[in-house]
């Protein structure tokens, strides 16, 4: 049975710290010495708070909070494992120094001649017997056999950095609760499992008083209400909704939540059926609504909203729910309704901008999105001073960091690159470019946040931004910005200090405009972000999976221009740089493969992949990939969790995934954690042209979303610190602060 500790695993994947509490035993001296050696094997070491405690808790206690921590341990950095690769001895054995794929396909040709050398494998091929101990999956087919499993006792021996885990009070995990709850940011599917496995060791009276007045983010609120609905008591579950102020959209969201489907209502929702409870619920709830607000929001679900109708039967309670009923029929008819949306298009299509500003002002937050369209226009921002107060943060920040970037011209695609001669089936990258029409402006959308839908348009006459103009908005933003943060970072830095060192790398780091796709695992940063990164003598990548289907994992170098120099994958295993562990095509014990990298020659960037080469969707597999730093090229084991820099989960609904680009001369690691539209059988110069385009945007996002550098100095700046390169106290990419507690991030821009 797994020993599970939910708070302490909220605890430890957002603050790096865990809960233990002081006990009454004192002979748990050598078991904690012994225990905080394992843990240094995973590159971990307790605080001396916690060594302290461990040692007067009970032999149970100790076990749950030990066991419970080793477990979250080897999940966060992926040590619960076994790694198998196709050549077990990689990399002192690999497909050059074996001579594999000609001496196994000769021997499968000619097995009679070698029957007493051979063994003839579960999947129907032979080996030679003198070279079981070499292969961890079948050489011919890459399928894994019972013949081929080794049970495998690690012995790690790269030394690293450890990383600290403190000590945190119990009610920490109930602040990192209501920060995320709380939060402006679109919270991920991890952190919400997360939240609702706290829930479930808790009492209905905690969870309702955990659970705050207001959750801003729609999505979160939706997910929420729906286990409120499910799990707690009824008077708790009916006091909490009833404080709540609700949309039809957020109704909407509830019973895609309340059918386990997804909550942000992107391509249609399939119903499961409804208690009739949960079907009063949500009519009730949509009754309480002002009419016109109501039939106006559920025009823009309309498809969605007549199948939940089926669902609901609003007009069999018409006498309870009449004017839900009559908003039902009304979208049922296919009648026009004039929403806000109706009459800001209508301005804009009549050039009437002045009464523009005046009608946005009604919605604070579409005033913010369409200020640049204001701004070009040159409209006095006569409403500006008022709604700036209830503009949230987050759009704050974002908005005054891309009003920036519209003062000044810079170079989004290299001229080099649009210089080559592209093979357009081969390398569609940028219709339409050409060197003659480079001097138009290069503009980039994202439809919601999805770099999949990604496209570049052409704006020969898009005007930049009055610097003037735009500097005066940004004063205001500042003004407000700062009267937000005022002493709100004492709460997370010891007031015994008076100073902070503020770490320059995080200029590099940018702030997230959601937590919902983020990948999970071990230090991931935001996309976009540069991370610092020296290549040292050698950089392993690895890949883990389970299941009988063929995952593979690739590297591709490039140069400046993106012109590849080398690559390795399951169709070339060797080269001058890279050395690939082998194919792996089937791994229902688990299996994996590694590439090791050393040091290489005008190269510029390197581009890691994986794909799914039997098809399956990353979200169907248990997956995951990451980067180790490795001292010398045959040191230590094939995994060894202390030298992992990165550890990305493969959770998408896609089959193929670049996580990230190390740029060698720069030094740095770009986060790109992007999944490419692909067919995975296509080759890696297919698929790198494919990403070449995400990568020059996600590559400009420093330019155009705002950065943990600035965010903490106007935090800083609005408190009673000083910014100071001798403090003891860091704001970091490692420090008392740092841009990965992501529940602290949201709190601060709340």
């Amino acid at each position: 049975m797994k020993i599970k500790n939910p708070l302490n695993t909220l605890l430890l994947n957002k603050r790096n710290s865990i809960f233990v509490p002081y006990g009454n035993s004192h002979d748990k001296e050598s078991f904690v010495e012994a225990f905080n050696a394992d843990l240094s094997s995973l590159g971990y070491t307790l605080s001396p708070e916690l060594i302290k405690r461990l040692k007067t808790l009970s032999r149970s206690q100790f076990k749950f909070y030990t066991l419970s921590l080793i477990r979250d341990l080897k999940e966060l950095v992926g040590a619960n494992y076994e790694f198998r690769p196709l050549f077990t001895n990689f990399p002192e054995e690999n497909a050059s120094t074996l001579n594999w794929f000609d001496r196994y396909t000769n021997l499968d040709k000619n097995i009679h001649s070698f029957s007493n050398n051979v063994e003839l494998l579960s999947c129907g091929h032979v080996i030679y017997k003198e070279s079981i101990s070499s292969f961890g999956a079948c050489p011919i087919c890459g399928e894994q056999t019972n013949e081929l499993l080794k049970d495998t006792d690690p012995i790690y021996k790269e030394k690293t950095p450890l990383t600290v885990i403190e000590f945190a009070e119990k009610n920490v995990a109930f602040e990192v609760i209501d920060n995320l709850l709380s939060s402006d940011l679109v919270l991920s599917e991890n952190d919400l499992k997360m939240i609702v496995s706290c829930f479930r060791v808790l009492s209905s009276k905690k969870v309702k008083k955990l659970i705050p007045e207001t959750i801003p983010v729609k999505e979160t609120k939706a997910y929420f209400v729906a286990y409120i609905l499910r799990h707690l008591k009824e008077k708790h579950a009916s006091a909490i909704i009833e404080s709540m102020s609700f949309t039809a959209t957020d109704i909407l969201r509830v019973a895609a939540a309340l059918s386990n489907d997804n909550v942000d209502l992107i391509g249609g929702v399939f119903f499961l059926s409804f208690s009739n409870k949960e079907r009063r619920l949500l009519l009730s709830l949509l009754e309480k609504i002002d009419s016109y607000d109501r039939t106006a929001d559920m025009q823009k679900y309309k498809e969605i909203w007549k199948r939940l109708g089926e669902y609901l039967h609003p007009c069999s309670y018409k006498n309870k729910f009449k004017e839900t009923c009559k908003s039902f029929k009304m979208i049922r008819s296919n009648r026009r309704v004039y929403t806000f949306n109706t009459r800001v298009e209508k301005l804009i299509e009549d050039n009437e901008f002045l009464k523009l500003e005046e009608f946005l002002s009604k919605r604070p937050g579409e005033y913010i999105r369409k200020i640049d369209l204001l701004l070009r226009n040159n409209v006095e921002l006569k409403s500006l001073n008022n709604i700036v107060k209830e503009v949230k943060t987050k759009d704050l920040l974002i908005v005054s960091k891309q009003l920036e970037s519209r003062t000044y011209s810079r170079e989004i695609i290299p001229e080099s690159f649009l210089e080559k001669k592209i093979d357009n089936h081969l390398n569609p990258v940028i219709e339409g470019l050409t060197v003659e029409n480079t001097k138009s402006t290069i503009r980039y959308f994202i439809p919601k946040g999805s770099l999949a839908k990604l496209f570049i348009k052409e704006e020969y006459n898009f005007p930049l931004l009055n610097k003037k103009a735009v500097k005066a908005v940004l004063k205001i933003f500042s003004k407000e910005l700062k009267t937000r943060f005022k002493g709100k970072l004492s709460k997370y830095i010891d007031n015994d200090s008076d100073s902070v060192f503020l770490d320059p790398n995080l200029k590099k780091v940018l702030l997230p405009k959601n937590l919902k796709n983020i990948s999970t695992g071990k230090n991931i940063f935001t996309r976009g972000s540069k991370i610092p990164y020296t290549f040292g003598k050698v950089t392993r990548l690895f890949l883990y999976w389970k299941g009988s289907v063929d995952l593979d994992l690739s590297v591709t170098l490039c140069d400046k221009d993106m012109n590849i120099i080398e690559y390795s994958t399951y169709y070339q295993l060797s080269g001058t740089y890279c050395t690939h562990s082998g194919d792996v095509r089937s791994a229902p014990n688990g299996g994996a493969e590694f590439i090791d990298i050393e040091l290489p020659r005008n190269v510029k960037y390197i581009i890691p992949s994986v794909i799914s080469y039997s098809g399956e969707e990353f979200n169907t597999i248990h997956a995951f990939m990451g980067i180790m730093e490795r001292n010398k090229p045959n040191s230590g084991e094939l995994f060894e969790p202390a030298t992992a820099k990165m550890k990305f989960d493969l959770t998408g609904s896609t089959k193929s995934f670049l996580p990230f680009v190390i740029d060698v001369e720069e030094n740095h690691i770009l986060i790109t954690d992007l999944a490419v539209s692909s067919n995975a059988r296509e080759n890696q110069n297919t698929l790198i042209n494919q990403f070449v385009k995400s990568f020059y945007v996600i590559n400009d996002f420093e330019n155009t979303y705002p950065n943990m550098y600035d965010f903490f100095r106007m935090h800083v700046e609005s408190s009673s610190f000083s910014i100071s390169e001798d403090s003891d106290l860091s704001i970091s990419l490692n420090g008392d602060l740092n841009p990965t507690q992501f529940d602290i991030i949201s709190d601060l821009m709340s």
